[in-house]
């Protein structure tokens, strides 16, 4: 997030490519180029730095909505873990490189009779909708449709099928519902421009004593033009 909102990085760009299955290439001094890729991006923040992190521009850009956010806490205290039994991590990474082989047999995935209606009828209005455009939060629900059916597409061919079936879709929506609820419950109430949100929480801190327009412009280091402070204003 922080390198990709750098001028002149053209990571975000990538990134994008990339989620279309466009070709990636790299300009140096010989051409690299990466045709048929399939690329996932894994990291871990703590939901207070995600808060923070956050910026209008990556927003309003797209960035944050190629993305599922997940929230997550540990379930047990381990002093001294123990790590996975060597030989069913073997068992399971042996079963893994044997399924993903069979799907490169599979070209073109479609949706069975079952789960078409269900699609038709349920998960597709409900991935669409844009529920309150200025909560940060919805800005995650932008592709939730295209994920649905790109995460049961993947539990398809993983299972050897070319057709995604009523329960592929059914497992890959609560996958995609759960996360939108974990961007709601880390972001709750944020606004889309964050200065938009500093503003609401110190006003509302203030209460009834309030801030004058000097304390307000302080904020933001008094670096705000005066057309920005009076439209958030």
């Amino acid at each position: 997030m922080t390198r990709a909102a750098r001028e002149g990085s053209t990571l975000a760009e990538v990134c994008r490519q990339a989620w279309n299955g466009d070709p990636l290439s790299v300009l140096n001094r010989k051409l690299l180029r990466a045709s048929w890729s399939h690329i996932g991006i894994i990291g871990h923040i703590p939901p207070k730095d995600f808060r923070r992190r956050l910026a209008a521009a990556d927003l309003a850009g797209g960035t944050y909505n190629r993305y599922l956010p997940l929230y997550v806490e540990r379930s047990k205290r381990l002093p001294i873990p123990q790590g996975i039994d060597p030989d069913t991590l073997t068992r399971l990474g042996s079963d893994l490189g044997g399924r993903l082989a069979a799907a490169h047999g599979i070209t073109r995935l479609q949706l069975d009779k079952e789960a078409t209606d269900l699609w038709c009828a349920d998960l597709y209005d409900e991935f669409t909708e844009a529920d309150d455009d200025e909560e940060a939060w919805a800005e995650f629900m932008r592709r939730a449709a295209p994920y649905c059916l790109r995460i049961a597409g993947i539990y398809a061919v993983l299972d050897g099928r070319k057709l995604i079936g009523k329960d592929d879709l059914a497992a890959a929506g609560a996958l995609v519902r759960y996360s939108t609820l974990s961007a709601r419950y880390v972001l709750g109430g944020q606004l889309r421009d964050p200065r938009m949100d500093r503003l609401t929480r110190e006003v509302t801190a203030a209460g009834d004593t309030g801030l004058t327009r000097t304390e307000i412009s302080g904020l933001f280091g008094r670096n705000l033009p005066k057309a920005l402070l009076d439209e958030l204003l």
